[in-house]
Protein backbone atom coordinates (compact mmCIF):
# COMPACT_ATOMS: atom_id res chain seq x y z
CA UNK A 1 0.00 0.00 0.00
CA UNK A 2 3.09 2.05 0.52
CA UNK A 3 4.40 1.68 -2.24
CA UNK A 4 1.84 2.31 -4.78
CA UNK A 5 0.44 5.18 -2.39
CA UNK A 6 4.06 6.46 -3.33
CA UNK A 7 4.12 6.06 -6.96
CA UNK A 8 0.81 7.78 -7.32
CA UNK A 9 2.12 10.82 -5.81
CA UNK A 10 5.12 10.84 -7.94
CA UNK A 11 4.46 13.91 -10.35
CA UNK A 12 4.87 12.12 -14.19
CA UNK A 13 8.12 14.02 -16.17
CA UNK A 14 6.22 14.69 -19.47
CA UNK A 15 9.84 14.84 -21.18
CA UNK A 16 10.30 11.35 -21.03
CA UNK A 17 6.90 11.55 -23.02
CA UNK A 18 7.39 14.01 -25.22
CA UNK A 19 10.85 14.40 -25.96
CA UNK A 20 12.40 11.88 -28.65
CA UNK A 21 15.85 14.46 -28.51
CA UNK A 22 18.84 12.16 -26.90
CA UNK A 23 20.52 14.93 -25.98
CA UNK A 24 17.40 15.97 -23.40
CA UNK A 25 16.63 12.72 -22.75
CA UNK A 26 20.76 12.38 -21.75
CA UNK A 27 20.35 14.92 -18.97
CA UNK A 28 17.16 14.04 -17.60
CA UNK A 29 16.90 12.20 -14.61
CA UNK A 30 14.33 9.80 -13.81
CA UNK A 31 13.25 6.72 -11.13
CA UNK A 32 11.28 3.74 -11.25
CA UNK A 33 8.43 5.73 -9.97
CA UNK A 34 8.31 8.46 -13.16
CA UNK A 35 8.89 5.46 -15.20
CA UNK A 36 5.45 3.41 -13.76
CA UNK A 37 3.52 6.51 -13.51
CA UNK A 38 4.38 7.26 -17.36
CA UNK A 39 3.12 3.38 -18.23
CA UNK A 40 6.47 1.82 -19.05
CA UNK A 41 5.98 -1.38 -16.64
CA UNK A 42 8.18 -3.58 -18.57
CA UNK A 43 11.48 -3.12 -20.24
CA UNK A 44 10.04 -3.86 -23.48
CA UNK A 45 7.43 -0.87 -22.55
CA UNK A 46 9.90 1.54 -22.54
CA UNK A 47 10.96 3.43 -25.98
CA UNK A 48 14.58 2.62 -26.88
CA UNK A 49 15.00 6.06 -27.44
CA UNK A 50 15.37 6.43 -23.44
CA UNK A 51 17.56 3.91 -23.41
CA UNK A 52 20.94 5.34 -23.12
CA UNK A 53 23.21 3.00 -21.29
CA UNK A 54 25.17 0.82 -23.39
CA UNK A 55 24.76 -2.12 -20.78
CA UNK A 56 20.78 -1.51 -21.00
CA UNK A 57 20.79 -1.11 -24.81
CA UNK A 58 22.16 -4.61 -25.05
CA UNK A 59 19.48 -6.34 -22.45
CA UNK A 60 16.99 -4.99 -23.87
CA UNK A 61 17.91 -5.71 -27.68
CA UNK A 62 18.73 -9.41 -26.00
CA UNK A 63 15.02 -9.58 -24.90
CA UNK A 64 13.04 -8.02 -28.02
CA UNK A 65 15.00 -10.56 -30.13
CA UNK A 66 14.88 -13.37 -27.59
CA UNK A 67 18.91 -14.37 -28.13
CA UNK A 68 21.58 -14.39 -25.73
CA UNK A 69 24.78 -12.61 -25.80
CA UNK A 70 28.12 -13.80 -25.30
CA UNK A 71 31.47 -11.67 -25.84
CA UNK A 72 33.78 -14.79 -26.62
CA UNK A 73 36.66 -12.32 -27.06
CA UNK A 74 36.33 -10.75 -23.68
CA UNK A 75 35.75 -14.37 -22.20
CA UNK A 76 38.61 -15.65 -23.81
CA UNK A 77 40.98 -12.41 -22.62
CA UNK A 78 39.67 -13.15 -19.00
CA UNK A 79 40.50 -16.80 -18.91
CA UNK A 80 43.94 -15.81 -19.69
CA UNK A 81 44.44 -14.11 -17.15
CA UNK A 82 44.56 -16.92 -15.01
CA UNK A 83 47.96 -18.47 -14.38
CA UNK A 84 49.08 -21.82 -13.72
CA UNK A 85 49.34 -23.37 -11.13
CA UNK A 86 45.54 -22.77 -9.96
CA UNK A 87 45.06 -23.03 -6.44
CA UNK A 88 41.33 -23.32 -5.43
CA UNK A 89 41.07 -22.01 -2.25
CA UNK A 90 38.20 -21.78 0.12
CA UNK A 91 37.16 -21.03 3.48
CA UNK A 92 34.67 -21.92 6.22
CA UNK A 93 34.05 -19.25 9.05
CA UNK A 94 31.97 -18.83 11.69
CA UNK A 95 30.23 -15.34 12.65
CA UNK A 96 30.05 -15.52 16.26
CA UNK A 97 28.16 -12.73 17.95
CA UNK A 98 30.79 -12.49 20.42
CA UNK A 99 34.10 -12.39 19.38
CA UNK A 100 35.89 -15.41 20.04
CA UNK A 101 38.96 -14.87 19.84
CA UNK A 102 41.68 -11.43 20.11
CA UNK A 103 41.54 -9.34 17.27
CA UNK A 104 37.88 -10.25 16.38
CA UNK A 105 34.60 -7.95 16.61
CA UNK A 106 31.15 -9.13 17.22
CA UNK A 107 29.81 -10.94 14.36
CA UNK A 108 33.63 -11.53 12.44
CA UNK A 109 34.07 -14.03 10.12
CA UNK A 110 36.04 -16.34 12.34
CA UNK A 111 37.77 -18.61 9.88
CA UNK A 112 38.33 -22.38 11.01
CA UNK A 113 38.73 -24.27 8.19
CA UNK A 114 40.30 -24.00 4.89
CA UNK A 115 40.48 -26.38 1.69
CA UNK A 116 42.85 -26.27 -1.57
CA UNK A 117 43.30 -28.10 -4.86
CA UNK A 118 46.01 -27.43 -6.61
CA UNK A 119 45.91 -27.71 -10.39
CA UNK A 120 49.31 -27.60 -11.46
CA UNK A 121 49.00 -27.74 -15.57
CA UNK A 122 45.74 -27.75 -17.52
CA UNK A 123 43.32 -30.12 -16.58
CA UNK A 124 46.20 -31.92 -14.19
CA UNK A 125 44.26 -32.03 -10.28
CA UNK A 126 43.90 -35.18 -8.70
CA UNK A 127 41.10 -34.72 -6.49
CA UNK A 128 43.15 -36.40 -3.26
CA UNK A 129 47.08 -35.85 -4.15
CA UNK A 130 46.22 -32.94 -5.25
CA UNK A 131 44.16 -31.88 -2.09
CA UNK A 132 45.15 -29.89 0.93
CA UNK A 133 43.32 -28.45 4.13
CA UNK A 134 43.41 -27.22 7.72
CA UNK A 135 40.23 -27.63 10.00
CA UNK A 136 40.71 -26.61 13.91
CA UNK A 137 40.60 -29.36 15.65
CA UNK A 138 38.73 -27.76 18.56
CA UNK A 139 37.47 -24.47 19.68
CA UNK A 140 40.91 -23.12 20.60
CA UNK A 141 42.24 -20.57 18.71
CA UNK A 142 44.14 -22.22 15.98
CA UNK A 143 44.10 -19.30 13.03
CA UNK A 144 47.50 -19.06 12.76
CA UNK A 145 48.47 -22.38 12.47
CA UNK A 146 45.70 -22.23 9.75
CA UNK A 147 47.61 -19.19 8.18
CA UNK A 148 51.00 -21.37 8.25
CA UNK A 149 49.66 -23.82 6.52
CA UNK A 150 48.18 -22.25 3.92
CA UNK A 151 50.78 -20.40 3.31
CA UNK A 152 53.38 -23.54 3.28
CA UNK A 153 50.77 -24.71 0.54
CA UNK A 154 50.25 -21.78 -1.79
CA UNK A 155 53.95 -21.40 -3.40
CA UNK A 156 53.34 -18.17 -5.46
CA UNK A 157 57.47 -17.67 -6.18
CA UNK A 158 57.26 -18.43 -9.58
CA UNK A 159 53.44 -17.24 -9.87
CA UNK A 160 50.03 -18.53 -10.17
CA UNK A 161 46.26 -18.08 -9.67
CA UNK A 162 44.20 -18.57 -6.42
CA UNK A 163 40.90 -18.97 -7.71
CA UNK A 164 38.16 -18.55 -5.38
CA UNK A 165 34.06 -18.78 -5.66
CA UNK A 166 33.63 -15.16 -4.07
CA UNK A 167 36.45 -12.55 -4.20
CA UNK A 168 34.70 -10.44 -1.39
CA UNK A 169 34.44 -13.18 0.91
CA UNK A 170 37.91 -14.60 0.42
CA UNK A 171 39.57 -11.36 0.31
CA UNK A 172 38.47 -10.27 3.61
CA UNK A 173 39.60 -13.06 5.67
CA UNK A 174 42.79 -12.73 4.01
CA UNK A 175 43.12 -9.00 5.13
CA UNK A 176 41.80 -9.96 8.58
CA UNK A 177 44.16 -12.23 9.13
CA UNK A 178 46.60 -10.57 7.67
CA UNK A 179 45.90 -7.62 10.46
CA UNK A 180 45.71 -9.90 13.33
CA UNK A 181 48.83 -11.60 12.43
CA UNK A 182 51.58 -8.82 11.22
CA UNK A 183 54.59 -10.97 10.38
CA UNK A 184 52.47 -13.00 8.32
CA UNK A 185 51.30 -10.56 6.55
CA UNK A 186 53.46 -9.96 3.68
CA UNK A 187 52.40 -13.79 2.64
CA UNK A 188 49.26 -13.61 3.19
CA UNK A 189 48.53 -10.26 1.16
CA UNK A 190 50.61 -12.11 -1.50
CA UNK A 191 47.78 -14.65 -1.84
CA UNK A 192 44.99 -12.07 -1.70
CA UNK A 193 46.60 -10.21 -4.68
CA UNK A 194 46.30 -13.01 -6.57
CA UNK A 195 42.77 -13.81 -6.12
CA UNK A 196 40.85 -14.56 -8.90
CA UNK A 197 36.76 -14.82 -9.41
CA UNK A 198 35.06 -16.93 -12.17
CA UNK A 199 32.19 -14.02 -11.91
CA UNK A 200 35.03 -11.32 -13.82
CA UNK A 201 35.12 -13.84 -16.89
CA UNK A 202 30.96 -13.56 -16.48
CA UNK A 203 30.28 -9.65 -15.89
CA UNK A 204 33.80 -8.38 -16.49
CA UNK A 205 35.85 -6.82 -14.31
CA UNK A 206 38.01 -3.10 -14.22
CA UNK A 207 40.99 -4.97 -13.03
CA UNK A 208 41.15 -7.19 -16.27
Amino acid sequence: MIWRERVSDTKPNKILKDSKDPNIIENVKYNIYEMICEGYNNILDVPLHLITKPKQKLQYNCLSENQEYIDKVLVEKNINEIKYPIYHLDFESFNCPLPRYVGEHPYSQSVFQFSLHIEKSKGFCDKENDHYEFLAKDHEDHRRELCEKMIEYIDLSHGGTVLVYNEGFEKGRLKELAIIFPDLAPQLMKIREAVFDLMFVVKGSQKL
